[in-house]
């Protein structure tokens, strides 16, 4: 992604609307701070205030469907602005479409019929897909074509798991939560492959490898796993999730070079990117009964797509708003923070298990200060116009 020369006058006018990563990184700062406070106290004191479905199934759904998607159509509206020369949406088709993602996180707390939420809902991510592709087809930029197809499938996703609810679809929750959490692990490997390298490559000046079989052995261990997920054998199951893992590995070694760790906005994309290896290796155990999917699944979600989507957002932030490519001291120390919070929530489960309701706290309050961190600063980063005086 294009990071234009920082310059230092700053300029103070707003600026939420002029491109897509401004209010969709800011509402995920946000969610991603009220959503694991709520779901912090109702799975603590065992309450749920919902009048729409259990808060389990919510925190699901708000995690995968709600920060995760904003996090996306963030960076992939701001991505092909940069790929095609094509202005992806600004102004008041912006707001319109940010608003349509959040009017659904505010009405699952009222009373609002169930069918009415999910029509709102389920709008968002067909038009994002629509929203992406208009200028990948006016660029005939084909290959790109690929990321609304996948915005589709995860608007799928999330068509089954209102399915159960609505259609009495069995197991659709489920199948809808377990393949939207696939659809997102599959865009980030495929974002990650264009863009870590690259950015380890310009922050540091050194050339690294990339494993052109690597990068196709993970691409696809990671779809086919996710696609096979409910329907292969486990045997062969753990096989591809163990193809997934050892081409993500191949990755994260061809990557590494050791001054990543003197700056703080690629270590976290790396460390990011290691927590999605572990999910796969993690996910084989699970599949062979040796652990609990609940390991997995957070090293995926809080680890791969926490870590990764923070980065992402701290990192295109500044790029996109002309600042200096050198993070704050407080987004350093929310990096740190997310990063013990995986493992608080997925390693010492398995070392200490009988102390889990502990983890599982901590994790949550460790996250809340590192997203809280992250909105402190990143707040009027995102409200301002850039500092160059350039548009965007």
């Amino acid at each position: 992604m294009q990071i234009s020369d920082p310059n230092r006058q700053p300029a103070n006018n707003f600026a939420l609307f002029a491109l897509a990563f401004r209010p969709f990184f800011l509402l995920a700062g946000l969610a991603a701070v009220f959503l694991i406070a709520y779901w912090l106290l109702a799975f603590s004191q065992g309450w749920n205030s919902l009048q729409t479905m259990p808060a389990i199934y919510w925190h699901s759904h708000e995690m995968i469907f709600g920060y995760s998607a904003a996090v996306i159509a963030g960076f992939l509206l701001t991505a092909v602005r940069n790929w095609t020369g094509v202005q992806t949406l600004t102004g008041q088709p912006l707001v319109l479409l940010a608003a349509l993602w959040l009017a659904p996180r505010i009405l699952f707390f009222t009373d609002i019929e169930l069918f009415w939420l999910a029509l709102i809902d389920l709008a968002f991510l067909p038009l994002l897909a629509l929203a992406i592709a208009c200028p990948v087809m006016r660029a005939r930029q084909w290959n790109n074509l690929f990321f609304a197809g996948l915005i589709l499938l995860f608007a799928l996703a999330h068509g089954l798991f209102y399915a159960q609810f609505l259609l009495g679809l069995e197991n659709g929750e489920e199948w809808g939560i377990h393949s939207g959490l696939g659809v997102v692990i599959v865009i980030i490997t495929v974002m990650s492959g264009r863009v870590v390298g690259f950015f380890i490559e310009r922050g540091l000046n050194k050339k690294i490898q990339n494993y052109r079989w690597a990068n196709q052995l993970a691409i696809w261990g990671s779809a086919g796993f996710m696609a096979g997920q409910f329907i292969l054998a486990d045997a062969m199951l753990a096989a591809i999730a163990l193809l997934a893992a050892s081409g993500h590995l191949a990755r994260l070694l061809g990557w590494y070079h050791h001054d990543i760790w003197k700056q703080p906005l690629l270590w976290v994309l790396y460390l990011g990117y290691f927590w999605l290896f572990a999910g796969f290796v993690l996910s084989a155990l699970v599949i062979n009964k040796i652990l609990f999917e609940s390991l997995a699944i957070h090293a995926f979600t809080v680890g791969a797509v926490g870590m990764m989507t923070l980065g992402m957002m701290a990192r295109v932030a500044l790029g996109h708003t002309g600042r200096e490519m050198k993070s704050h001291r407080l987004t350093n120390a929310a990096f740190v923070l997310l990063n013990i919070a995986v493992f608080v929530r997925v390693v010492l489960p398995m070392l200490v298990p009988e102390m889990s309701l502990t983890w599982v706290q901590l994790a949550g309050v460790l996250w809340l200060a590192g997203f809280i961190m992250f909105c402190l600063i990143y707040t009027p980063v995102l409200l301002r116009a850039r500092v160059d005086g350039q548009p965007g």
